[in-house]
């Protein structure tokens, strides 16, 4: 005899005549960028809604999507993902691991985020080569046509581009910004592409390193301000007590994300932001456009926050968000994540006092 246990909702589902999908019960597909990434070092990143505990899913799940994106395997990595709703479960309404079915819930959408990678991915070079997609074929990482070859990883940022709700990626002095139809699609987007930085002229600089040249900074003589009776006589022969205190780079983290609305217009601009230097933002405005600071409109909006971060002379946020819409015909809404602003921010000093 052979036993075996059939869980409450596969035996539900082995109760119903099967239909065959059609247009309007056929279920949305996943959004690609959610599971998967791919950068253009070649490496392929699967992106787990489930967490790994010692069952295996670190290699069944990247497998299953292997399946079909035809990649190679020696550069896949994985990672957990962030909750979100788009992790949820696919046989509960919630991002959880348990009950062990992880593989069989997913085995339709893992599957599915391969195939619709794979698919992106040599839609873009057919689009490059100017052929069918149709008429490519992939292998091992490459998608291939006659003796041209490109790799999934040069092809990757045109298949950002192909995202639904992606619009554009574009470059502005401060950096890479990408245009979408709303905020997640941007994200997602963003999230899709591989950027270099230059690290600038203090890689090196190091918090450690800083607060030890600092501290013994704080050794030396200060300033006077004033100077009354003798105090190294006074101490002369007693148990001086010495204290240090210490602060350090400190973000100003406010609730509200750094966030800026633009529209052009034939004559002029208007910007909605909250903002604490309202004559300043509008000269730089006014400046990346060509304008006259009174041909610029800035209506202040109620701040989720401020602390000085909103009051800076180089209207960053502003600034960024002036870029993107000089280069499109349409309103700008630009929105920094909160990673965004704690990275890109800037800081409380680093500050060490000695008594």
């Amino acid at each position: 005899m052979v036993g075996f246990f059939v869980p409450a909702a596969t035996r539900r589902a082995f109760a119903q005549e099967g239909v065959a999908p059609t247009p309007a019960t056929a279920p949305a597909l996943p959004p690609v960028n959610a599971f998967l990434r791919i950068g253009d070092d070649e490496s392929v990143t699967v992106i787990l809604s489930h967490c790994e505990m010692g069952q295996g899913i670190w290699t069944t799940l990247p497998m299953l999507v292997n399946e079909e994106l035809d990649a190679d395997w020696g550069r896949i990595k994985v990672e957990h993902a962030l909750a979100a709703p788009v992790y949820r479960s696919t046989a509960f309404p919630i991002q959880m691991t348990g009950g062990s079915t992880t593989t069989w819930s997913e085995l339709d959408r893992y599957r599915q985020v391969g195939a619709l990678g794979r698919t992106l991915l040599v839609t873009a070079a057919a689009a490059q080569w100017g052929v069918a997609p149709g008429d490519c074929r992939t292998e091992k990482g490459f998608v291939l046509h006659g003796d041209r070859r490109a790799s999934y990883g040069s092809l990757a940022a045109a298949a950002a581009k192909a995202m639904p709700g992606v619009h554009a990626v574009l470059e502005i002095p401060s950096g890479v910004a990408v245009v979408a139809d709303h905020f997640w699609a941007a994200k997602r987007g963003r999230d899709a592409l591989k950027t270099e930085w230059a690290p600038g002229p203090h890689a090196d600089l190091d918090t450690v390193a800083l607060r030890k040249s600092y501290s013994e900074r704080g050794k030396a003589d200060g300033v006077a301000a004033k100077t009354a009776g003798d105090v190294e006589k006074a101490l002369a022969g007693s148990a001086a007590l010495i204290a240090e205190y210490a602060v350090p780079y400190l973000p100003h983290a406010a609730m509200e994300p750094l966030n800026c609305t633009v529209r052009r217009s034939a004559g002029g601009a208007e910007v909605w932001t909250g903002t604490q230097f309202q004559t300043v933002d509008q000269a730089r405005v006014a400046e990346i456009l060509g304008l006259k600071p009174e041909q610029v409109t800035l209506h202040t909006t109620f701040l989720g926050g401020g602390f000085g971060r909103r009051a800076n002379l180089a209207s960053d946020f502003v600034v960024e968000a002036v870029h993107v819409a000089k280069q499109l015909d349409r309103p700008v809404k630009l929105v920094w994540t909160r990673e965004d602003d704690i990275r890109g921010g800037y800081y409380r000093p680093l500050a060490v006092h000695r008594l």
